[in-house]
């Protein structure tokens, strides 16, 4: 998670960010017990420890979930003397995973974290191709003209520039997301022939245009990458950090549409919009709010990246003519 002594953002810190921020109004903590001793995937006996409020533990009945990290787990029977759950494990098509205590079980959870997951997941992959990032690697050719690119998020080439070899011509080429020689994705230059030759700083050898041999660079954008686990880092999603709030958002509307928000918790979202300079009204609902408030922030980043990657204009110097 990003905060004191952290530098990356992970899946993980977004989901958590999204729970204390807009899922989790102060005044609507969910009901929590403390699991007492470790399970492993296949454990059906939990056991826990004493309920901070006494009256969370009527929630401990048959039919109800228990959820730790991402595993929900239905409560089949509740032993109240020795404090001993009888569960079904992996529900509503979660895993089943060791937990270790004295880690907590958040018990019938308004927002499982698998959905805020799956949420926060697609928003991510959805950034493409209004948003991307860029990358630059040196490339070997396998043949004629094709190189096998080692980035499985490279989509679009800005350009290539020769490696070992001199030309005076433009290199053009395309990304593909497979081809037959490489047997993966790869940058398929078209070749220039009847321009002469280049210098092939290797051999000091000419060797023709209409070849495509040897080492290139090629500078590209990325698309974002589907995340598989909490831990993933956004960077290796193909994705930039600085747009966490856009995902954040983003995702929030995504499960609070088509809800009945709490009144707690719809006062508790409208503040955060409000401090954005977004009415919530009878018009527009939490989640539309939410919506507008991702788009003002992706089109902040649009603008920005705009900025960043514009196309640099050279001057030519000009010379006076002599008569």
């Amino acid at each position: 998670m990003v905060g004191q002594g952290t530098s990356a953002y992970t899946v993980s810190s977004i989901i958590d960010r999204l729970l204390q921020q807009i899922l989790t109004p102060p005044d609507s903590q969910p009901a929590q017990v403390q699991l007492l001793e470790s399970i492993g995937a296949t454990d059906t006996l939990v056991k826990v420890g004493s309920f901070t409020v006494p009256e969370d533990e009527n929630l401990l009945r048959q039919g109800s979930l228990l959820e730790s990290g991402q595993e929900l787990m239905r409560v089949v029977a509740y032993d109240s003397q020795p404090k001993e759950v009888i569960v079904t494990r992996g529900e509503y098509g979660t895993v089943p995973a060791q937990h270790t205590a004295p880690s907590l079980l958040t018990m019938n959870p308004v927002y499982t974290r698998a959905a805020i997951f799956e949420s926060v997941a697609d928003n991510l992959i959805t950034l493409y191709p209004k948003l991307f990032t860029t990358s630059s690697e040196l490339l070997s050719s396998v043949t004629d003209g094709v190189f096998p690119i080692g980035d499985d998020l490279a989509v679009e080439v800005l350009s290539v520039k020769p490696g070992d070899f001199v030309t005076d011509i433009d290199i053009h080429g395309e990304i593909v997301d497979f081809h037959p020689m490489t047997g993966g994705r790869s940058l398929v230059l078209n070749p220039h022939p009847g321009h002469g030759g280049r210098n092939s700083l290797a051999t000091g050898q000419m060797v023709s245009n209409s070849a495509a041999f040897g080492t290139v660079w090629l500078r590209y954008r990325r698309r974002m990458a589907k995340a598989q686990w909490e831990t993933d880092l956004l960077d290796d999603l193909g994705v930039d950090e600085r747009w966490a709030r856009i995902v954040m958002f983003g995702a929030a509307a995504d499960l609070f549409a088509g809800r009945d928000v709490p009144a707690s918790q719809t006062e508790w979202v409208k503040s955060v919009l409000e401090a954005q300079n977004i009415r919530v009204g009878s018009r527009m609902s939490i989640a539309g709010g939410l919506y507008q408030l991702r788009n003002m922030l992706l089109a902040d980043a649009e603008k920005e990246m705009k900025t960043e990657y514009k196309t640099r204009v050279m001057m030519m110097p000009t010379f006076n003519q002599v008569p």
